[in-house]
């Protein structure tokens, strides 16, 4: 009785395992079926990240700007990402060196996030 469990049993687990190497050996990395969805994928996440990027983007007027503080005051249109209504605000900047080339009255588009705490406008445009 123990050898019929023991060779059903085995034979169970050969079974599983068969399927399961037909299974990895169907969609090895290899494939052209996984190369196609890894690239679909791929695709479809930076799709997705555009469009957050794109949904995060704000429109504003540079109305002061504080060189020393690295600092500018934005009078913008609502921060939809931040659920913030349109107002005028400081916000810090990612990247100082842009402030050079900006003067209020500036029309710009920009992405508001909060980085270390503090607003920060970052993606810095100026509207043509």
């Amino acid at each position: 009785m123990m050898n019929s469990i023991s060779t059903l049993l085995l034979a169970v687990a050969v079974t599983l395992w068969a399927a399961a190497v037909a299974d990895a050996t169907q969609y090895s990395p290899e494939s052209p079926q996984a190369s196609g969805a890894a690239e679909s994928a791929g695709e479809s996440l930076a799709k997705a990240k555009q469009k957050s990027i794109a949904a995060s983007v704000s429109e504003g007027e540079i109305k002061k700007i504080d060189m020393e503080g690295g600092k500018l005051t934005i009078k913008s249109g609502p921060l939809k990402n931040l659920d913030m209504p349109a107002m005028t605000m400081s916000f810090r900047v990612s990247e100082p060196a842009v402030l050079g080339r900006l003067k209020a009255g500036d029309k710009i588009n920009f992405v508001a996030e909060m980085v270390g705490g503090q607003l920060t406008a970052t993606q810095l445009k100026v509207k043509k």
